[in-house]
């Protein structure tokens, strides 16, 4: 039932004119609207995006019009093929649409073209940094060669689609502006100033980068993961910004976090880059910067409609994609590729069934080819369940993993990289000694209870005196009279340890998942009730990585959570990225982020080449 109306340029004006039933009076359509005249054809297609109409409402379309012959004509002949549009840009001289409609009449209109047109822009930060390129997004719906230029003080700096400002420009302005250029006429140009300042990045991570000649042959392969902190977990939220109250607001940002994001990422030029928590306008952002600067990428959402996921970026130059799929790790039971007898064992257990339909997590599988070599590359890129409390659940995920790439056939091209929240290190705990007194600890998400301690016995008022604790270091789990809680973090652990002097290990011992990882296998007999089956991994990967004292710093939670993982067989490590001061940064910085470190997780950055 839509009213389809055309547009076309003529006495110096735009002029509209509505569809007859039998017959099409000119070429040109509305913004959006996109109508192909096939010549020779029977039909016209057409799409109406702004109408989102249907594919019968096409077909309905096609039967009013009645077209049975169609072309364009130029001084009495004809022009273009039986596959060619029927609306062509015509330039400076008018060329003639004929129709026939089902009477046999004959109607020809001279047809010229839309002027150009700039509709919008919009550039890609509104804080410019030094070393960062500054990328636009421009819309026209003419068919227009697109001009740029980028301002500062009346100085034209550039003339291409983006720009990167040097140690020159900072403190100062920049401006964007574009116009239309259809061979002949240019449009009224179209100005966008950038909102603030040309500043530095105070990245000290890229002062190691001069230490690394890594890359030094086409055969080294770069790959790098990062988990960036999306918006809603920092200042995206209230509760985001109670989490990270340590870090100054501007510098919890994600205006800022993200140009210093790209300025990494930049500077050391990865292949291969992993991306978690990453948000769906961050990932335009990134996109819009990055395809500038030879790389495409993929971006997944987590499962039930979250709000942040995964991304994939490559190099256009080295790798092609031969296929690419979203693995679930999380929902239904069924989707998940476990083998069948893991899979017989999680649906015995109705509490675990239940646990993984709110599990959201996903992974990214991208096969590439290297155009130089032609060898194949598997690359995984995931996320793990985060929960405290979720070791045997990791565990399963990584299972499935290792079974997929194994159904796969791929266990010597699969390279796994991402936050895996997965601890590597034993941990020793350090006991707050506490004789009489009260001592606040976090229990659960952020539920605050205080311990009184005194002639040597303990209260908590929730629950009264305690006569009975116990603390199962492989899921974190205390109770406390019976109660059920979990300890967030190991703050709480080494809190409670000095009031409960008997109940914790000495050591926590790595996660059960990191365990797998290494090749052994969990048993039952190992942990209590939230280990019930064995579990194994099919093949290894190795990590080149194994000595990093953390790449996750909080003020309540300092570890390695992040991993590149390759198969020795076929890949040789050729360097990773040289050490930072870590106890320094310990010493100084209360918790990422901070102004030199734009997340609260650290990039990993491992050059690999083929065997």
């Amino acid at each position: 039932k839509a009213t389809v109306s055309v547009l076309y340029w003529g006495g110096g004006e735009m002029r509209r004119t509505p569809l007859p039933t039998d017959r099409l009076e000119a070429h040109h359509v509305p913004p959006k609207i996109y109508l192909r005249l096939l010549l020779g054809g029977k039909a016209i297609e057409a799409v109406r995006e702004e109408l989102g109409e249907s594919g019968k409402t096409m077909d309905r379309l096609r039967k009013k019009l009645k077209v049975g012959w169609c072309g364009v004509r130029e001084g009495g002949n004809e022009v273009g093929g039986s596959n060619k549009d029927a609306f062509v840009n015509g330039g400076p001289r008018p060329r003639v649409l004929a129709f026939q409609d089902a009477h046999e009449r004959v109607t020809e209109v001279p047809v010229y073209s839309n002027p150009p047109r700039v509709e919008n822009a919009e550039v890609s930060t509104r804080s410019p940094y030094v070393g960062v390129p500054v990328t636009c997004k421009v819309t026209s719906y003419s068919p227009a060669e697109m001009r740029y230029q980028w301002i500062s003080e009346g100085k034209t700096l550039s003339t291409s689609a983006w720009y990167t400002p040097r140690d020159d420009m900072v403190g100062k302005r920049i401006i964007l502006r574009t116009s239309a250029f259809d061979g002949i006429h240019e449009s009224d140009p179209l100005e966008v100033p950038v909102d603030n300042t040309v500043q530095h990045l105070p990245l000290p991570l890229l002062e190691k980068v001069k230490e690394w000649k890594g890359k030094a042959e086409e055969s080294i392969i770069r790959l790098a993961t990062y988990n960036l902190l999306a918006e809603q977990y920092a200042a995206g939220s209230e509760a985001g910004r109670a989490a990270y109250s340590h870090v100054p607001i501007d510098v919890l940002s994600m205006q800022y976090r993200s140009q210093a994001i790209l300025k990494e990422i930049l500077s050391m030029e990865p292949d291969l880059l992993s991306l978690q928590e990453v948000g769906s306008t961050h990932f335009n952002r990134l996109e819009m910067t990055l395809s500038r600067c030879g790389y495409s990428g993929w971006y997944t959402k987590k499962l039930k409609e979250g709000t942040e996921g995964c991304a994939i970026f490559y190099k256009t130059s080295r790798f092609e994609v031969a296929s690419r799929e979203s693995v679930p790790l999380g929902g239904d039971i069924s989707k998940i590729p476990f083998t069948p007898e893991i899979r017989e064992e999680v649906l015995k257990d109705g509490n675990l069934v239940e646990t993984f339909t709110w599990v959201v997590s996903v992974m990214q599988c991208l096969e590439l080819v290297e155009k130089r070599t032609g060898r194949v590359v598997l690359l995984g890129n995931t996320h793990l369940f985060y929960h405290p409390t979720g070791a045997f659940v990791r565990a399963l995920q990584m299972t499935a993993i290792f079974n997929y790439a194994k159904m796969r056939g791929a266990e010597d091209r699969f390279i796994l990289s991402g936050d895996l929240n997965t601890v590597c290190h034993p941990y020793e705990v350090k006991p707050v000694v506490c004789d009489d007194g009260e001592v606040k600890v976090v229990l659960n998400e952020n539920e605050v209870r205080k311990f009184v301690k005194k002639d040597g016995k303990v209260w908590v008022p929730e629950v009264g005196e305690i006569t009975s604790v116990g603390y199962n270091p492989s899921s974190g789990v205390l109770s406390l009279n019976g109660e059920e809680v979990y300890l967030k973090d190991r703050h709480a652990v080494n809190s409670l340890a000095g009031i409960f002097p008997n109940v914790f290990p000495a050591t926590l011992p790595p996660t059960a998942a990191y365990r797998l990882l290494q090749g052994h296998t969990i048993l039952p007999s190992d942990r209590d009730n939230h280990f019930p089956f064995p579990l194994s991994l099919p093949f290894t990967l190795s990590n080149p990585n194994s000595d990093l004292p953390f790449t996750c710093h909080t003020p309540t939670f300092t570890e390695v959570l992040d991993y590149i993982l390759y198969p020795d067989s076929a890949f040789a490590l050729e360097g990773v990225m040289p050490r930072q001061d870590y106890d320094r940064i310990r010493k100084e910085i209360q918790g990422f982020p901070a102004e030199a470190y734009p997340s609260d997780h650290m990039t990993l950055y491992v050059d690999l080449s083929m065997k």
